[in-house]
């Protein structure tokens, strides 16, 4: 983002626009990527805690800082994520190793969204989706044996 801008001086009883300081200035952000845009953690027993790993990577020679953005109460109902760092820097062309942990709360295939926002960026966040199928147990009925 650039920047031009000027800062006017007023002094008081004098004048106005007494003298001005013409400001140029571009603002540069870090490029990040993350490894994979999604996690497929498999059959996923109810309400079993599952991970696996993700990296953010800093492409600039910028450091760069993240923020895993909240998860939304409602999508709780379904499945559950966190993260072992929600929030931290990625060093000039160095990568962040991040364990996802992810929870399963209903039956069948769960799709949901994770974000990480990148600080400065005002674009929308890395977007990550976390993909499961929720178990239960599995009963195999066998006939009583006869003797």
């Amino acid at each position: 983002r650039a920047y031009n801008l000027q800062v006017v001086m007023d002094v008081e009883g004098v004048g106005e626009q007494m003298a001005s300081v013409q400001i140029k200035a571009q603002s540069i952000v870090p490029e990040v990527t993350v490894s994979t845009y999604e996690l497929d953690f498999g059959e996923c027993f109810l309400r079993y805690r599952y991970k696996k790993v993700i990296e953010l990577v800093n492409h600039s020679d910028l450091p760069a800082k993240f923020e895993l953005q909240p998860q939304d109460e409602i999508s709780r109902c379904v499945a559950s994520y966190d993260v072992d760092y929600a929030k931290g820097t990625i060093e000039p062309f160095l990568s962040r190793t991040i364990t996802v942990s992810f929870t399963t709360e209903r039956l069948e295939k769960v799709q949901l969204p994770m974000w990480f926002k990148i600080v400065g960026h005002e674009d929308t966040p890395l977007e990550i989706q976390c993909i499961a199928n929720g178990i239960g147990p599995r009963l195999v009925l066998k006939p009583p044996r006869r003797q």
